[in-house]
């Protein structure tokens, strides 16, 4: 892929923060309900929580690791996928990279709900 414009590139690192604290966010309200979830035994919900935790840390890897300029457009179709950013923050891209994003729809589960496989972070 190849790199993308300054502008769009200042943009991105302005909602990268943006979107892994919205991941982050999500990925700790997972755990936290799955916390408060009837369990009699505690290693099995540890083994569960341990188990989620490795998904989500593979997610985010995928997600927010090696941002660079030319995996830039990568990196945002993964955000998109996971429904990390608002359409306001993806209208302020230049027309080819909206387009590019445009062709992404929101992955089952990118809200986060508990017993669904980790998709990112909750929004705001």
């Amino acid at each position: 892929m190849r790199d993308i414009k300054e502008f769009d590139w200042k943009l991105v690192r302005t909602l990268y923060p943006v979107a892994l604290d919205r991941y982050c966010r999500r990925a700790l309200a997972h755990i936290e309900t799955k916390c408060r979830e009837p369990e009699p035994n505690r290693h099995q919900l540890y083994l569960d929580v341990h188990a989620t935790m490795a998904e989500y840390d593979r997610q985010l890897a995928r997600t927010f690791d090696d941002l660079r300029r030319s995996t830039a457009v990568l990196h945002l179709m993964s955000m998109v996928a996971q429904g990390l950013l608002e359409p306001n923050e993806l209208a302020g891209f230049s027309p080819e990279v909206q387009s590019l994003l445009s062709t992404v729809e929101p992955r089952e589960g990118s809200s986060g709900a508990p017993g669904t496989p980790p998709a990112g972070p909750e929004k705001g």
